[in-house]
């Protein structure tokens, strides 16, 4: 049989970028918080990140309180639907997300929490400090508006049916906006830049306070222009395959087509992976490989599945499965016994290479000794000199 070269190309996730400008952001945010500390009075407790991160907790109990009556005040003032992501099971454009709801409900939490609360906690006087900072409220509104104008069309052509080679172009595109942040701030602040080209008009009250509301521009300017740089040299680096002079820049059509079935993400997985993990947490010794299957069970709706079977097909499958029962267990018993066996081999040989380098080391301070003993010590700088001449001197046989 002829052989034949196959060449197999390997396609980073399309969304697992959203992670990285996040914490592109926050490292950059903390930068501008350490420049700007004494200006605008600020500490190790308010800061952007950490304010948006309080505003969560009041929506979402995390330890003590009530987050309903938070929402409730909210709804009684005409807010319905609760512009806030829960932090934990989400990690995608969360903090985004997130900055963009606290700026548009930012003085309905300062009265809810400074007109109905005698006494506040650390988590509220967290947030009262913080959105009551001039220069905090200005980065919460960058966030704010590169998560209206950059993440979240970005997530939402990611998170398409596209393939991953027909989404490539958001990725230029992305860079573009970013460098024109990076030099005039003003597009962001004004709405007149977008990753998605077309008309658009104001989608929701969330944006309307973004671009309406009068801040001070001159911070907000340098927030933006700091941050989109930031992401702009990330973006080059992240995206440098899909760039000019990358493997996957203007692609031919055979490779368009051979990779029309791969996904541009492995959000699935994400979510699996998050689901295990929330199992785990929930029920620390729950057997794997039951806690794998009740995910499956769900997931593949096989209960839904089984009602629409007739009575006696399901009862043959139900049986079925709990004669091989068994024999899942003792595969499962069978693999976790490979697992422990890797792990002690694993540990033997760390173990092994550890002597392995005790013993060199042991050597060679032998070695050095030895040459010390057989040269001797110098009383002073000349006979120093002497002897390491002596010692690197060629000598003749």
């Amino acid at each position: 049989m002829d052989e034949k070269n196959i060449k197999l190309n390997s396609f980073k996730c399309s969304v697992h970028p959203i992670l990285q400008i996040q914490e592109i952001c926050e490292k950059e945010i903390v930068a501008l918080e350490k420049e700007h500390r004494d200006k605008y009075k600020l500490d190790n407790n308010i800061s952007t990140v950490n304010t948006i991160r309080c505003v969560s907790k009041l929506f979402y109990k995390d330890g003590s309180g009530d987050p309903l009556l938070t929402a409730n005040y909210l709804k009684s003032v005409g807010i319905k639907s609760i512009p806030i992501l829960n932090f934990r099971g989400n990690r995608f454009n969360t903090l985004f997300h997130n900055a963009a709801g606290t700026f548009f409900i930012k003085k309905q939490i300062l009265n809810y929490l400074c007109e109905s609360k005698t006494s506040l906690n650390f988590t509220q006087n967290i947030i009262v400090n913080g959105l009551k900072n001039e220069f905090i409220v200005a980065v919460i509104h960058a966030l704010g508006i590169i998560f209206k104008l950059v993440t979240d069309p970005y997530m939402k052509i990611t998170m398409s049916n596209s393939s991953v080679l027909e989404v490539s172009g958001v990725y230029s595109s992305l860079i573009d906006v970013m460098k024109a942040g990076s030099s005039q701030p003003d597009l962001f602040l004004k709405n007149q830049i977008h990753l998605i080209c077309g008309p658009r008009k104001y989608n929701d009250e969330i944006e309307s306070s973004l671009f309406d509301e009068v801040n001070n521009d001159e911070i907000s300017e340098l927030i933006i222009k700091r941050l989109c740089s930031a992401v702009h040299n990330k973006c080059l680096k992240t995206y440098s395959e899909y760039l000019e002079g990358g493997i996957f820049f203007e692609p031919q059509k055979d490779l368009v087509k051979e990779s029309e079935h791969c996904p541009q993400n492995n959000i699935t997985v994400e979510r699996l992976m998050a689901k295990l993990d929330s199992g785990l947490k929930s029920a620390p010794n729950i057997n794997t490989c039951n806690l794998e299957s009740r995910i499956m069970f769900k997931n593949n709706d096989t209960g839904d599945w089984l009602i629409e079977q007739n009575e006696d097909i399901r009862n043959s499958i139900i049986e079925n499965a709990r004669m091989k029962r068994k024999a899942v267990q003792q595969q499962e018993s069978e693999r976790k016994n490979q697992l422990f066996k890797k792990s002690v081999d694993l540990i033997n040989e760390r173990k092994r290479r550890k002597i392995e380098s005790n013993d060199k080391k042991q050597e060679k301070e032998k070695n050095l000794k030895d040459k010390i003993d057989k040269v001797g010590c110098a009383d002073n700088e000349s006979e120093i000199r002497s002897k390491l001449e002596g010692m690197n001197t060629k000598r003749k046989n």
